[in-house]
């Protein structure tokens, strides 16, 4: 499925759509290049499911976790990543749900069933083109009702 977000506002709302199809376990992938509005969306996300406090970008501490009504979710930014082997020492295997950014820089080690999201700058700049992939059956069935909400 691909997505043109016309501005930020957009970008949240899908977001805030998104976030009610999360369960704990799963994982979300964002990726696009710096300033595409991952964190914008990853946000909004968390916004919807419960989070009140400040959302900082995870960019330098590279893992933020958030204790939610439904479940834990770490927030994981990988840009500043060189090798894999710094991967493993963030302990990623112990947390519940995941919302990784940059997760191109995962190579093999990134779930293999996760909703993947690829964010696109247009040549508007204040749009975005969000190529919507699920990867592994939970996702396949919930991106269906995902299409139903954004279609509403």
């Amino acid at each position: 499925m691909k997505l043109n977000l016309q501005n930020e506002a957009e970008t949240i709302k899908l977001g805030k759509t998104l976030a009610p199809l999360l369960e704990k376990g799963d994982t979300i992938a964002l990726e696009g290049p710096l300033a595409s509005g991952k964190t914008t969306l990853a946000r909004a996300i968390l916004r919807e499911l419960g989070e009140t406090g400040q959302i900082p970008s995870p960019t330098f501490t590279l893992v933020q976790n958030y204790n939610l009504p439904k479940f834990q979710l770490s927030h994981i930014d990988l840009y500043r990543i060189q090798n894999l082997s710094e991967i493993a020492e963030l302990g990623l295997e112990d947390a519940e749900t995941l919302l990784i950014e940059w997760p191109e820089r995962m190579g093999e080690t990134i779930p293999e069933t996760r909703l993947h999201l690829r964010l696109e700058i247009t040549p508007k700049n204040d749009s975005r083109i969000i190529h919507i992939n699920p990867l592994g059956k939970s996702w396949e069935n919930k991106i269906q009702k995902l299409a139903k909400n954004i279609a509403a």
